[in-house]
């Protein structure tokens, strides 16, 4: 008897033994995935926060390139880029990201690549991590370009008023008021919120307004229009403007396009950038070629009710100035 006993003591053993072990793998695999898994998401958030700090490193350059080139001619953005200053083209520009309680959790870097000779548009690389996983780490890179002057159909200084019948596919804008009849495919913005319109009497209307009655209605009111005047809302008017009216906006700084214009001329005078021309006879007449060169004759006589040249010079061939200027100082045709 003592013996069997014994022996059922050690086979209970044993089962607890298996049992135990199996138990034990159970718990540390779930303990390893419950871990893995934890893991996994953690990296995933610290993830998501690097690429958000890298994100508000591009917003904050956007930021910075602004309020450096604010108001600055072209040849003074040039050299801007050209003399080493603008922060992250000589080294890596390195800056703390705070929380919403002023706590530091990250860091972005940017590497900025400056433009090319005689181009506007910059590489901007922004790489963010948090402090808490650095090795995680997210890049952002994006292309600044300065807007150009050549962006818009027309920009003015002044009030503006385009007819019925006008057609206009490209952008509009105004350091004041527009008055648009006629139908325009891009945005037409101003300078103001409401001005009060020279061509009749009566309150201010809108930056940007029509005088065109809307549909079912046709035709043009010359008088005041209160629907087209606050308090009112601006009224959708996709009849006329195509693609919508912005007002106000930024004013555009004319001293820049004048400064942007003589900086312009002297370099074409330099005959390594560009073809000169002065305002002898009425203007230059252009023709360009396949072969990279330019045909360019003096205009002696045009029909100014169709624009047409009557008569002009012999024409002249130029090879076109590899990123140059051409500049006339008169009419070009």
């Amino acid at each position: 008897m003592k013996t069997q006993v014994k022996k059922r003591k050690g086979t209970v053993l044993v089962y607890a033994l298996v049992i135990l072990t199996a138990v034990s793998i159970i718990v540390v695999s779930l303990l390893s995935y419950i871990t893995a898994q934890l893991k996994f998401s953690t990296n995933r958030v610290e993830k998501e926060k690097a690429f958000q700090i890298a994100e508000a490193g591009i917003y904050w350059y956007n930021w910075y390139l602004a309020h450096e080139t604010a108001g600055k001619t072209a040849q003074q953005i040039n050299n801007f880029w050209q003399n080493g200053s603008a922060l992250g083209v000589a080294t890596p520009y390195e800056h703390n990201f705070t929380d919403i309680n002023g706590i530091v959790i990250g860091k972005y870097s940017i590497v900025a690549q400056k433009p090319e000779p005689n181009s506007t548009i910059a590489i901007v690389t922004s790489t963010g991590w948090t402090n808490k996983l650095p090795n995680v780490k997210r890049t952002i890179e994006v292309r600044f370009r300065r807007p150009s002057w050549s962006e818009y159909a027309v920009l003015a200084n002044d009030f503006m008023r385009f007819g019925t019948g006008t057609n206009v596919y490209g952008k509009i804008t105004s350091n004041e008021g527009i008055r648009f009849d006629g139908v325009v495919y891009n945005v037409v913005s101003s300078a103001v919120s409401t001005y009060d319109d020279p061509d009749h009497s009566g309150g201010d209307e809108f930056g940007v307004h029509t005088h065109v009655n809307p549909p079912p209605g046709t035709g043009v009111n010359n008088s005041f229009r209160p629907l087209e005047a606050p308090p009112n809302s601006v009224p959708n008017r996709s009849d006329v403007f195509k693609a919508g009216r912005v007002f106000p906006v930024p004013s555009i700084s004319f001293n820049g396009v004048v400064s942007d214009l003589a900086y312009m001329k002297t370099e074409s005078q330099n005959p390594a950038h560009g073809l000169y021309f002065d305002d002898s006879g009425f203007g230059r007449h252009i023709v360009f070629k396949t072969n990279g060169t330019v045909d360019i004759s003096k205009v002696l006589s045009y029909d100014t009710a169709s624009n047409s040249i009557t008569n002009e010079t012999a024409s002249t061939n130029y090879t076109i100035p590899n990123d140059g200027i051409i500049f006339v100082e008169d009419n070009a045709w």
